[in-house]
């Protein structure tokens, strides 16, 4: 069974088990949909809150072995090990507005989740593809974070207003502002901040900084349009 799972077969973008996934993660969110708003018409919210936390337990399930395998002795790195990307912060954000059904770990989820987490899923960066273990849990890691956003959205009926907008936005500069000292302190590039990576849509963007500053102009853009919607004046 070990052995099946650590099958080396090249992952193929848009290949067939790609747009198995793709489809999946449709049916997913559907699913999520039509439970948030069973649960929210039910009004038990007894039940509400079990559903959540298990969901909450579900992603700590799947992220928690990823990060520790990164922490191992033969896998670490400074350089890469340490959950400082905007989809790790993602995940516990997940987390935690599960949990706590707390506003502002909500807005984090909306904006990070489908902005940046499910990029993965047009651009995935993938060795191996099924049934190696990998392939199984770097889609299961996305996934439930995509999916825990749809359903608390358009599922639990959750909002984000310009407020939401406004905090997300302040609070991803600053961890940027924060990491940005890190790679400068330990020699590091964690979201390509000190360097741009070569061969991206960011060689587009222009030189350093000037990449950072166009990037930080469509987030503004791209979250603002997410933000309009929930909150025009009918």
């Amino acid at each position: 069974m070990i052995d099946f799972l650590l099958v080396e077969s090249e992952f193929i973008r848009f290949g067939n088990s790609h747009r198995v996934i793709l489809l999946l993660l449709i049916l997913g969110a559907i699913c999520a949909v039509l439970l948030g708003r069973k649960l929210k018409k039910s009004k038990n919210l007894k039940l509400e809150n079990k559903l959540n936390r298990c969901f909450a337990i579900a992603v700590l399930v799947v992220q928690l072995p990823l990060q520790i395998y990164s922490m191992l002795p033969q896998h670490w790195s400074l350089a890469n090990s340490l959950p400082f990307q905007l989809c790790d912060l993602a995940w516990m954000a997940t987390i935690y507005a599960l949990w706590t059904q707390k506003k502002w770990a909500y807005s984090l989820v909306y904006y990070w989740a489908l902005t940046l987490t499910s990029q993965a899923f047009l651009t995935p960066i993938l060795q191996f593809d099924f049934p190696h273990l990998q392939f199984t849990m770097f889609w299961l890691a996305h996934a439930f974070v995509v999916l825990a956003a749809i359903y608390l959205t358009w599922g639990l009926g959750n909002r984000p207003r310009w407020k939401d907008f406004k905090f997300a936005y302040l609070f991803t500069l600053s961890w940027m502002a924060f990491v940005f000292v890190f790679n400068l302190v330990f020699d590091t590039n964690y979201l390509y901040l000190n360097d741009k990576p070569l061969g991206t849509i960011m060689d587009a963007f222009g030189p350093w900084p000037i990449y950072i500053l166009v990037e930080m102009a469509i987030i503004a853009i791209v979250w603002s349009a997410m933000t309009y919607p929930w909150n025009k004046k009918v």
